[in-house]
C-alpha cells in the first residue's frame, strides 16, 4: 500500500514540476509588447501585408515612409504633402487596425484664442512650444501641447478649442 501511495504522491509532483507556467507567457507577452525596434523596415516584405495595405488605403499619397515595429504594433512615418510636408507619424495595431496618427502643427493654422487660451492657461512665452495634431479613427482630432519649461518638457492635451482634456497616449 505504501509503494502505490508513493507512486501517486510521484506522479502528482512530476505532472504539477511540468504543468503550464501562465507566469512566464505574461511575461513574454509584456516583453514583446514593450519591444522597440529602432530598425527602419523600407521593403513591403518587411511590414505585414495588412498593414502595409491599410497604410497605402488610409495614405495614397505618401511617399518616402520609414517603418518601426514597437512591440505588437507598427510605427511608420513620411512627410505628408497634404500638409505642406510636415512630419507625421502613423501607428497601426499588427492587424492593420489604425490608432492615430500624430501630425506636426503650425502656430499660424491654429485659431488665435486657442493660443490666447494657452497662453494664459500654461503662461507659455515666445511660442515656447511644440503642437502635435493627433487624429483617431473616432472622435474629434485632438491636440498635444509640448511646452519647454527651463529644460524641463511637460506635455498637455487639448480639444480643438484650446480647452484642457485627459488623453492616454500609447506612443
Amino acid at each position: 500500500m505504501k509503494h502505490i501511495f508513493f507512486s501517486m504522491l510521484l506522479l502528482a509532483s512530476a505532472s504539477l514540476t511540468f504543468a503550464q507556467d501562465r507566469d512566464r507567457d505574461r511575461d513574454r507577452d509584456d516583453r514583446d509588447r514593450n519591444y522597440r525596434d529602432e530598425r527602419n523596415y523600407n521593403a513591403r516584405g518587411d511590414v505585414p501585408s495588412n498593414v502595409w495595405n491599410s497604410f497605402h488605403r488610409d495614405y495614397p499619397n505618401s511617399s518616402n515612409e520609414r517603418w518601426e515595429r514597437e512591440g505588437r504594433n507598427w510605427h511608420v512615418y513620411y512627410s505628408d504633402p497634404r500638409y505642406n510636408n510636415r512630419n507625421v507619424d502613423v501607428y497601426y495595431d499588427r492587424r492593420g487596425r489604425l490608432l492615430d496618427s500624430h501630425t506636426a502643427w503650425d502656430y499660424n493654422n491654429l485659431p488665435q484664442d486657442f493660443n490666447q487660451r494657452i497662453y494664459n492657461r500654461y503662461h507659455i512665452r515666445d511660442n515656447n512650444y511644440r503642437v502635435y495634431r493627433i487624429e483617431r479613427p473616432y472622435g474629434e482630432p485632438i491636440f498635444q501641447i509640448v511646452v519647454n519649461d527651463d529644460g524641463r518638457q511637460r506635455t498637455f492635451y487639448t480639444d480643438q478649442y484650446g480647452n484642457s482634456i485627459r488623453y492616454r497616449d500609447r506612443h
